[in-house]
């Protein structure tokens, strides 16, 4: 074989094997998947303002929410989300979903049920009641009621606003610092629980892992003995000694 002929297959041998080794390449590289934004047209927000009367019905699959900045997690219908609005957790439906892309401000209205977490101005030691009175607002309507939620005190009662009337459950976080308020609206007192409050409070956990005030040990000379204590608060009163 001529010196030509030889170059000319080489050649063509080479541009075969780097366009092999570019096809690979192509092949391994992660497509960005683009996520089309959702147009919120005067005409799209008539549809799923629509759409939000017939909502669809909690599946009897459930999922896992955690907030690990919150301590706690829970379980909600499988087919439902929840997103983050402020102070708020708010669970909703698809459709309700789907509103809350095009209208985020106005979901609160909308939602299945929510979480609310705030801060408590009170000390740790102060009841549930003294720092429930602290914070509510009134228009609560019917018996408060002493409940357990994840094991924890709780109070459940209906609180009546112009937007309609609620059902809530109010308790601590884990270290007494915040309060946390799971609602849900109802037509009446009397209503059955909702099914989506239902599945929350009765999967919901406290998450005791991590403490939102870190423990503190020291020396604490007494009359008896000298030992070591361990506190939560730099305040507090003496926990246990070690």
């Amino acid at each position: 074989m001529s010196t030509p002929e030889k170059n000319f297959i080489l050649s063509i041998k080479k541009w075969f094997e780097l366009g092999l080794i570019q096809l690979l390449l192509l092949s391994t590289v992660p497509i960005p998947i683009v996520k089309a934004e959702i147009p919120c047209s005067f005409e799209r927000l008539r549809i799923l303002a629509k759409s939000l009367r017939n909502e669809s019905p909690p599946s009897p699959e459930s999922r896992e929410i955690r907030s690990d900045r919150h301590r706690f997690k829970f379980q909600i219908p499988a087919n439902y989300r929840a997103v983050i609005s402020g102070d708020n957790i708010l669970i909703l439906s698809p459709e309700a979903y789907e509103f809350h892309q095009c209208q985020p401000r106005t979901t609160l209205w909308y939602s299945a049920a929510k979480i609310l977490v705030t801060n408590s101005s009170l000390h740790p030691s102060a009841s549930l009641q003294q720092v429930f009175e602290r914070q509510s607002r009134r228009g609560q309507e019917g018996i408060f009621q002493q409940v357990s939620i994840a094991g924890e005190p709780a109070l459940r009662y209906h609180s009546q606003s112009r937007d309609g009337l609620t059902r809530s459950y109010f308790l601590f976080s884990p270290q007494r610092t915040q309060t946390i308020t799971i609602s849900s609206w109802v037509n009446s007192v009397n209503d059955r629980e909702p099914e989506v409050l239902s599945r929350i409070t009765n999967n919901f956990e406290i998450l005791f892992s991590v403490t939102e005030n870190p423990i503190r040990i020291g020396i604490v000379p007494t009359l008896e003995f000298c030992g070591l204590a361990v506190w939560k608060y730099a305040d507090d009163n003496l926990t246990h000694l070690l």
